[in-house]
């Protein structure tokens, strides 16, 4: 669990610093209509599962081989940093799955009165992912190092 909870904060992280989306949009590589409004040519499914993917599932896949190249698991140690990923993820978490929950109730307003309330915790838990991630960077056991004769 620990290292699910540590993979989605680097993921959620480099979603944050560096837009997969943003940083191919010069290329022309992915549809035009990632970047319009109206979209003419994709629909309302397509782009957010296009969205999905290039914001959340590529760096999520980035991150997982991030984390097992460099053999995370095991010299992360148990501190405060951990803790606060604990709270941070599950925290928005609970307010993605707040945001899609009201969102069936009819007339919006829910989803207006929970956008509205959400945003006040969104920066707070920014905060502490990053100082969490900086927290348990700083704490890792060094790497094995082996003398090459």
């Amino acid at each position: 669990m620990r290292n699910i909870i540590i993979i989605l904060s680097f993921t959620f992280i480099l979603n944050q610093l560096l837009p997969i989306t943003q940083l191919l949009q010069p290329f022309n590589i992915l549809p035009i209509d990632l970047y319009r409004y109206p979209r003419r040519d994709l629909s309302g499914i397509e782009f957010m599962a296009l969205n999905f993917l290039f914001n959340w599932l590529v760096p999520m896949a980035i991150c997982t081989i991030f984390f097992i190249k460099s053999n995370l698991n095991t010299r992360i140690i148990k501190s405060w940093g951990v803790t606060f990923l604990y709270i941070s993820i599950t925290l928005l978490a609970l307010r993605l799955l707040t945001l899609y929950l009201s969102t069936f109730i009819e007339g919006g307003g829910p989803t207006f009165v929970a956008r509205y309330y959400f945003g006040f915790i969104a920066i707070p838990l920014k905060l502490l992912i990053i100082a969490g991630i900086v927290k348990v960077l700083i704490s890792l056991e060094p790497a094995p190092y082996e003398i090459k004769e």
